[in-house]
């Protein structure tokens, strides 16, 4: 079936008819079915170990939910998780209640060491107490993945990721400092911009600013961005000032969308091709996400920057168009080609 992109997502859902495999807490098991109904899609569920995985083999979706565990349930989510990670179908957990008891915790962490996991959800909570007792595995500690860190709100918040960084991560950290919005709003007070570059910028192994963040990072030395020698030279002067590889992106630049690295005192430009697409909601994000994927899988910084920047005019490309104003990206494109 050919997906018309520029429709809207529920219409992509209900042209497909996705079957969801859910094997989910049972206090909400009707609110579950009835929801993936709505948005168009055909919830089954089965939870017995014998089934689980012929149950996934003929879905395309699986979904996990822990909210109430036992000893079966368990057994079926890893026997449904393996096979969906053999047949390359989306996994999607939500740690309910992870924390509350020993039994649940270790449950949730045993699954997650069987069963790759395409997306987790979970409220600010479950995330920090699985983040930690992931962070205790062995197995993270002689496998870390590079991390990328955006738009973090406060000082306090900034510094806490940076003690919790410095206390865990064994991995690339690609930060980007979320200082000033697309219509030119600063994000960040004076308070906040001295923690994110006291703080996060000495862990970080790539910093990705866009023209007006690499302005302001640079404020007090007047330097003004116009050119694409400015360009280069701003990248060359934050390099230089926070000991660590600068991406200064040309997306607000009028002459193109060519971005400009300086790394090891070295300068790399990498071309950009400009997209008519009003929704470009979350550009930037996914170049900095992307580029730490490049890295988790072993790239160069180079080569991980090419090829966020392809998927980065890809997700452009597909021309996604939902609600009103300035719209996300479509992030599958590459999966529905």
């Amino acid at each position: 079936m050919n997906l018309k992109l520029n429709c809207s997502l529920a219409g992509l859902v209900r042209e497909q008819r996705p079957v969801i495999h859910c094997i989910t807490n049972y206090v909400t098991a009707a609110d579950v079915a009835n929801a993936i109904l709505a948005c168009g899609g055909s919830p089954i569920m089965a939870d017995h170990p014998e089934e689980a995985a012929e149950v996934t083999a003929i879905s395309d979706c699986l979904l996990l939910n822990t909210g109430t565990p036992k000893e079966t349930s368990k057994a079926a989510m890893e026997k449904a998780g393996r096979e969906a990670n053999r047949l390359n179908h989306p996994v999607i957990l939500d740690p309910v209640g992870i924390g509350v008891s020993r039994y649940r915790t270790e449950a949730i962490l045993s699954l997650l060491k069987e069963v790759k996991m395409t997306v987790i959800r979970g409220n600010a909570s479950e995330l920090r107490i699985m983040l930690n007792a992931i962070n205790r595995l062995d197995d993270t500690e002689n496998n870390p993945a590079p991390y990328t860190r955006g738009m973090a709100g406060t000082s306090r918040s900034i510094e806490t990721i940076g003690e919790k960084l410095e206390a865990y991560a064994r991995c690339p950290i690609v930060v980007d400092p979320v200082m000033v919005s697309t219509s030119g709003h600063s994000l960040l007070n004076s308070e906040d911009v001295k923690a994110l570059t006291n703080t996060l910028f000495p862990l970080a192994a790539l910093v990705t600013p866009n023209i007006p963040e690499a302005e302001s990072l640079l404020s007090t030395r007047g330097r003004r961005i116009h050119t694409r020698k400015n360009m280069e030279e701003a990248a060359i002067e934050l390099s230089h000032l926070y000991k660590t590889s600068f991406l200064v992106k040309g997306g607000h630049h009028d002459e193109g969308a060519d971005d400009v690295l300086c790394s090891g005192g070295s300068i790399t430009w990498f071309p950009g091709q400009r997209i008519d697409n009003p929704n470009t909601h979350g550009t930037g994000c996914t170049l900095s996400s992307a580029i730490a994927c490049g890295l988790a899988k072993g790239l160069g910084l180079e080569e991980s920057i090419h090829a966020a920047k392809d998927y980065l005019k890809g997700a452009l490309k597909a021309g996604l168009n939902l609600g009103k104003g300035s719209g996300p990206l479509w992030h599958s494109w590459s999966n529905t080609r």
